[in-house]
């Protein structure tokens, strides 16, 4: 595609169309040791082509292909199941299913919060820093342990996970392949 490990890349999502996938995108990457800047375009493609900016469409050329993509997993940014299990007590785990997903069963001491409370607007964007700090306290998450969010797959997860670091709290995880 182009990049490398320390191009700058630019994250965007459809808010029509995804459950947080860009936020997914941009935990991927750091998950993958990603060295260049990781950016989120703020609003997504709503906001993009709310201003009138030109769109591509069909298939594009991608750049010249640059040499290798050296990964670096940074670990401190996932979590394993048997992590949790062992470590129960030491995580601040917030859950952010729908309110049915949650009802049908949770891991023992998960704080419920909706992924969808974790963006404002029709486009999506992440709640700005106070504003989830708030969202966070409301919900009695202790942010002085470390935070991990989990969702079904990893996918929503990793969108709160997303607005955690953007709003420059203490390094957060995601557990990834959560509750599947």
């Amino acid at each position: 595609m182009g990049i490398d490990e320390k191009t700058a890349v630019v994250v965007y999502g459809d808010a029509d169309k995804s459950w947080g996938g860009e936020g997914y995108d941009v935990w991927l990457l750091a998950w993958l040791g990603h060295k260049g800047p990781i950016r989120l375009l703020h609003g997504g493609i709503q906001a993009w082509q709310d201003l009138n900016l030109p769109l591509v469409r069909g298939d594009e050329k991608p750049a010249a292909k640059k040499p290798g993509y050296r990964v670096a997993l940074q670990q401190r940014y996932l979590v394993a199941t048997e992590e949790v299990a062992k470590q129960s007590g030491s995580f601040a785990l917030v859950d952010v299913r729908s309110t049915w997903e949650w009802l049908k069963g949770r891991i023992p001491g998960a704080v419920h919060i909706p992924w969808d409370e974790f963006y404002t607007g029709k486009d999506r964007r992440p709640l700005p820093p106070a504003e989830l700090k708030r969202l966070l306290a409301r919900h009695g998450v202790d942010t002085s342990r470390p935070v991990v969010y989990y969702c079904l797959g990893g996918v929503r997860s990793a969108y709160a996970w997303t607005a955690h670091q953007l709003a420059g709290l203490p390094d957060a995880r995601n557990y990834r392949g959560g509750w599947e």
